[in-house]
């Protein structure tokens, strides 16, 4: 595809926001040539009506875009709002990190076309896993498996001494979000 898009972070101070719009940007200008970001991350203070508001102001200043993508969970409820204010769901691609209950309104009139997130019941019990392993004086490191969807095969956050992390991201749209009531 063609076009330009923008990306939202919710503090311009949020590492991991931050990580994830440059690793779309550069991913974007090695394998998407015609794919160009609007400047730099745009800030969305983790308030659904500054992304709403700003959202906004890029409608009118670039017409043409083609997509948003959201870190923060209020930033694509706010860009979905001004989207479907605007007419143009199936004319821009909105996607990012929320939840179904921040964004689910939005995903199922088409103002927002997918959602990421991480299962908090999930997330909790492979915690709570690892806790009780450590209790125990187990072994806890890279390659460990807990035996959860995601979390079979953890890998080492790089420059953490203890960091862990698995992959067990959820990609929810219209079709499967009410399978996640939060």
């Amino acid at each position: 595809g063609k076009g330009q898009y923008a990306a939202f972070v919710g503090h311009l101070t949020a590492q991991s926001h931050m990580e994830w719009v440059k690793g779309a940007f550069v991913r974007a200008k090695s394998k998407y040539k015609g794919i160009t970001r609007i400047g730099g991350p745009i800030e969305g203070l983790e308030d659904v009506n500054v992304s709403y508001q700003k959202t906004k102001e890029l409608l009118a200043k670039y017409p043409n875009i083609k997509g948003i993508e959201g870190s923060a969970a209020t930033d694509v409820a706010g860009v979905g709002r001004a989207i479907r204010e605007a007419g143009l769901q199936n004319k821009v691609c909105v996607m990012g990190t929320s939840i179904p209950s921040i964004a689910g309104k939005f995903l199922k009139d088409g103002s927002v076309d997918k959602i990421f997130f991480w299962d908090p019941a999930l997330a909790g019990k492979a915690q709570d896993m690892l806790a009780l392993m450590l209790i125990k004086g187990q072994k806890v490191g890279p390659g460990l498996n807990l035996h959860l969807v995601g979390y079979t095969n953890l890998k080492k956050i790089p420059g953490s001494p203890h960091g862990l992390y698995g992959s067990a991201w959820v990609d929810v749209d219209k079709a499967n979000a009410s399978k996640y009531p939060f």
